[in-house]
């Protein structure tokens, strides 16, 4: 079978028209349409049906034009990351990762885009979950479990969050002993959050927090954490990188997620988004192995 013919099908589905997709091709409407017509004699079965004003699938041409889809886009990128193997790596890495553990990657994207000049990345910091091949992502870094079958994951590691404060909060309002100071206290709650499960020596318990500020980005709350509004629950590697914040009662926190690098399993990697793959693997793997 001629694979020419498959590929020019599915570019008519996909454009709409014999027109359309004999513009792109640079080829003539009626080659697009005789190669149309030579598949369809091949497979013995009507794709399309064709009228003078709109072009319609067959059920057999529905289930045809989407297998066929997939391995031709299988082809393509194969190629593409044959071509990408031994050169310079090139092109566009998209990755989209959580507002809550952004600042752990940024060194790592920065190293990967210093060893890797001509590859270009476009961050999407968001903290809903995107879905990746209907919003072009690459890679996405996520915590717990996934939901989407569709996804591979190589797990980074877990991420817990424990309470910190400013030196100068701590100075003016001092710093609580026990659970039972904590309602006296002022807080920053992340996401409106008031009540806390936080496991502690003795196991798990239940506080009951205040708070002026709520806020919904953890950049800006461990900003005004760091301001000295109030006492925060803060991960520990973006507590880490923020640096100048002191713990509180540091044996109570919360066990956190576990947290991976995930992509698409149908997709056949460009060599450029396996390369950062890879790199933020094995740095952030490291950088959470030592908290």
């Amino acid at each position: 079978m001629d694979l020419n013919h498959a590929a020019n099908f599915v570019r008519v589905v996909d454009t709409g028209s014999f027109t359309a997709a004999a513009t792109d091709l640079g080829a003539s409407k009626s080659f697009v349409s005789r190669s149309v017509s030579h598949l369809e004699e091949q497979l013995g079965v009507r794709l399309l049906h064709r009228t003078t004003r709109s072009l319609q699938l067959t059920p057999a041409g529905r289930a045809y034009y989407e297998r066929a889809k997939s391995a031709i886009e299988a082809l393509d990128e194969a190629a593409e990351t044959v071509s990408e193997e031994g050169a310079e790596p090139r092109g566009l890495v998209r990755i989209t990762i959580p507002s809550d553990v952004g600042g752990v990657i940024t060194e790592a994207i920065a190293d990967f885009c210093k060893k890797h000049p001509k590859v270009k990345v476009d961050i999407v910091v968001s903290s809903r979950t995107l879905n990746l091949v209907e919003e072009g992502i690459d890679l996405a870094v996520r915590a717990g479990r996934l939901h989407d079958s569709s996804l591979v994951a190589k797990r980074i590691g877990s991420s817990e969050a424990r309470m910190f404060a400013s030196a100068s909060y701590i100075k003016r309002r001092g710093a609580p002993r026990t659970l039972a100071d904590l309602p006296a206290h002022s807080f920053v709650l992340y996401r409106g959050i008031a009540s806390l499960r936080l496991d502690g020596p003795n196991g798990p318990v239940r506080v009951e927090l205040e708070g002026q500020i709520s806020v919904d980005e953890m950049p800006i709350a461990v900003g005004l954490v760091r301001a000295g509004a109030g006492i925060g629950l803060v991960p520990v590697e973006v507590a880490k990188l923020a640096g100048h914040l002191v713990p509180v009662l540091p044996k109570y926190g919360i066990s956190g997620a576990s947290l991976s690098i995930v992509y698409p399993s149908a997709r056949h990697l460009p060599h450029r988004v396996a390369l950062m793959r890879d790199a933020l693997h094995e740095r952030l793997s490291a950088y959470f192995a030592e908290l």
